[in-house]
């Protein structure tokens, strides 16, 4: 009486509850398994018709069911970006300071909602916290139209608004003479700050990503004109700012992991969290290997996502994964490490706090070869009568507390911020744009594998 369905999507138990509300039928009776997920940039988050629709046939049909797209049906039916016309007015002040900002968004919802309202709220409120305004006011409106249903892709509303106030902060420079780089220092938010809708920057280096990302753009520069003029070089920076995580409706933005040590010393890590491709799970190894101090080859983070029975996440998207998903990780794995050690302190006869665990051996600090493999200690926590099962389960929520009904508020764990450069060249005969240069700066905090964090940024680029 149950139904299974195979799927790749972001947020596995979102989809179990929407498929369940479609069906009519408890969560329980729904399972959703996900494999490697693969390409998705936000385009995956909920479910779309097609899960629903092939878990209905498979109920009438009583046999499986498999839907797969074209190419070409996956461009005509699936949920494109939501387009936007933005008009924009800045005032500011003769020195380049930043004083209020209007503007007036209509974007296209499409046929009927889905993910639309929620991008255009983003889209209305997040570039407002890039600069240091005194006030803001924001008429966004959502048409509905006779196109395909919008919804949202990497950023969610991020890339149109920071498009429109990025190019208006150029314009102005433009027309006043100002070096439009000085100017974005000169308004640029910092740590410390709260900004014009509440969010509490514990950590920000937005002023640090604009004067790299200029400085590396100075460099080496090509001359501004060649071939008589014919050929004409210019340079643009723009900045950016995102979340890690948001405490939206629900009023919760956590995650859960469990941390197991296996009888043979390995160590098993079930999320409910997508990889996307992004190394979260290479992330959450790391976490792990080093709180429990065993080498990384020996942790395994389960790639197989199952609503039975993985834990309770929220999903993968708003860039929460590694700071909240990965928090749940290290706590878990610091229970984990905690039974790790009074068991090894009554094998080695020896208190927890005189031991210390490397390479896959906890050792007496002061006496080296005194130690119990990691394979032992599993043994021990399993095959005998003082078992303890050697596992840890964790469900962390950050401490933010979320916005009013005025979306005033902070709401996310963690800001992120940067500053994007590109040279390009014009050849003012044929019209013929070329890039030269992009450069890249990011304010990503403590970067835990910082190939996997090179790897987003050029992929992001």
């Amino acid at each position: 009486g149950r139904v299974t369905v195979w799927t790749s999507i972001q947020s596995a138990f979102n989809a179990r509850r929407l498929i369940a509300l479609v069906l009519d039928v408890p969560q329980s009776a729904v399972v959703v398994k996900v494999p490697y997920v693969g390409g998705a940039f936000g385009a995956k988050i909920w479910v779309r018709n097609l899960q629903p629709i092939t878990a209905l046939l498979a109920r009438k049909a009583g046999r499986a069911v498999k839907i797969v797209l074209t190419r070409e049906e996956e461009f005509l039916t699936m949920r494109p970006r939501v387009p936007a016309k933005i008009r924009l007015r800045l005032v500011v002040m003769r020195d380049g300071a930043f004083v209020a900002k209007e503007t007036n968004i209509i974007a296209d919802n499409g046929a009927y909602s889905w993910a639309a309202p929620k991008i255009l709220l983003n889209m209305s409120v997040r570039t407002d916290c890039l600069y240091h305004f005194n006030s803001v006011r924001t008429r966004s409106t959502l048409v509905y139209s006779n196109h395909v249903p919008t919804s949202g892709f990497r950023g969610f509303g991020n890339a149109q608004m920071h498009f429109a106030q990025e190019s208006m902060v150029d314009i102005i420079c433009r027309k006043m003479g100002w070096d439009a780089t000085e100017v974005r220092l000169k308004n640029a938010v910092h740590q410390g700050d709260v900004t014009i809708h509440g969010w509490r920057l514990r950590s920000c280096a937005l002023s640090e990503c604009i004067v790299k990302a200029d400085a590396e753009l100075r460099q080496n520069r090509l001359p501004k004109e060649e071939d008589g003029g014919r050929i004409r070089r210019v340079t643009g920076l723009a900045c950016i700012t995102h979340v890690s995580g948001i405490r939206a409706g629900e009023n919760f933005d956590g995650s859960s992991a469990l941390v197991r040590l296996t009888e043979d010393g390995g160590v098993m890590v079930l999320t409910g969290e997508s990889d996307l491709g992004q190394g979260m799970r290479t992330a959450f190894a790391q976490i792990v290997a080093e709180v429990l101090g065993v080498p990384l080859s020996t942790v395994r983070v389960l790639p197989f996502l199952d609503t039975d029975t993985s834990p309770f996440c929220l999903g993968t998207f708003s860039s929460r994964v590694t700071t909240v998903g990965g928090k749940a990780v290290y706590l878990a794995a610091q229970k984990l490490r905690e039974q790790v050690m009074d068991l090894a302190g009554g094998l080695l006869k020896c208190p927890p706090h005189y031991l210390e665990a490397r390479d896959g051996i906890v050792r007496v600090a002061a006496e080296p070869d005194r130690q119990v493999t990691m394979a032992k200690i599993g043994q021990a926590g399993l095959r005998t009568t003082s078992s303890t099962g050697l596992e840890a389960f964790v469900n962390y929520d950050p401490p933010t507390k979320g916005t009013d009904d005025k979306y005033y508020g902070d709401y996310s764990s963690a800001y992120s911020f940067g500053a994007h450069g590109v040279e390009l060249e014009v050849d003012t005969e044929t019209g013929f744009v070329r890039v030269l240069r992009i450069v890249a700066a990011h304010d990503v905090g403590f970067a835990l594998n910082p190939q996997a964090v090179k790897g987003q940024i050029l992929g992001g680029v």
